[in-house]
């Protein structure tokens, strides 16, 4: 009972501080349903507009509470809306974790987040466009080694040339020419498993020689990541 008028405490006061004001109150939200979720969410997002604002699904999948089952809900809700005509950007939260979880490319596998939900993103959300952010979503898969991620999103259109190619310099400087290569050559595959690993030199020397081979001329940017590896 005392939960239930929390909820609508809350959704009365749309406040994003309320559940940090106790740990009592922390539990209550923490444990809250599904629907409840998508109410908030909603609340917020619609609150300060008189109609369905265009940039609906990014504003709504910008919070960490709308989970699978989350956007599911509010979809449903969203079915008749009109006037949705923007492109909704992917979140940044969704591939933070990357930055500390880098590891090597054979210890992904399919289930391992973020990939379920973005697959869940696609089917739901129209118009996903997986390049904001200067592409950050790409930069931040291949910098955690993730090979399942990095050919989803790049399946899905994403560009590694965003941000001056940042991607393929990420992918340069951890000495990886499958990835590498996987940026650049439309289909190419990646074997998450392989032979023992060779000595980095000769690693760095088979991405130049990569390099040369399709007739890229290596920035200093790029030589100078190659040289800080050794």
């Amino acid at each position: 009972m005392r939960g239930k008028l929390l909820y609508e405490v809350q959704l009365f006061a749309l406040s994003d501080s309320l559940p940090h004001t106790s740990r009592l109150l922390y539990d209550t939200f923490n444990a809250s349903p599904n629907s409840f979720r998508a109410q908030y969410i909603l609340g917020r997002v619609l609150r300060f507009s008189p109609s369905w604002p265009p940039n609906l699904y990014s504003r709504v999948i910008r919070y960490r509470l709308c989970s699978s089952q989350v956007l599911d809900i509010i979809c449903d809700r969203c079915a008749d809306a009109t006037g949705l005509s923007e492109t909704a950007e992917i979140p940044r939260h969704l591939f933070q974790h990357l930055l500390r979880l880098k590891k090597p490319s054979s210890q992904w596998t399919d289930t391992d987040h973020p990939l379920p939900y973005l697959r869940h993103l696609h089917e739901k959300v129209p118009n996903l466009n997986l390049n904001s952010h200067g592409g950050y979503a790409l930069a931040m898969a291949v910098h955690g080694g993730f090979v399942q991620l990095i050919q989803y999103l790049l399946a899905l259109g994403a560009d590694p040339r965003r941000k001056n190619g940042l991607s393929v310099l990420i992918a340069v400087r951890n000495r990886n020419l499958p990835i590498v290569r996987l940026l650049v050559e439309p289909g190419y595959g990646v074997k998450v498993s392989g032979p023992k690993k060779r000595k980095v030199a000769d690693r760095i020397q088979d991405i130049v020689d990569y390099l040369r081979q399709k007739g890229c001329v290596p920035d200093m940017e790029t030589l100078g990541l190659m040289h800080s590896s050794y």
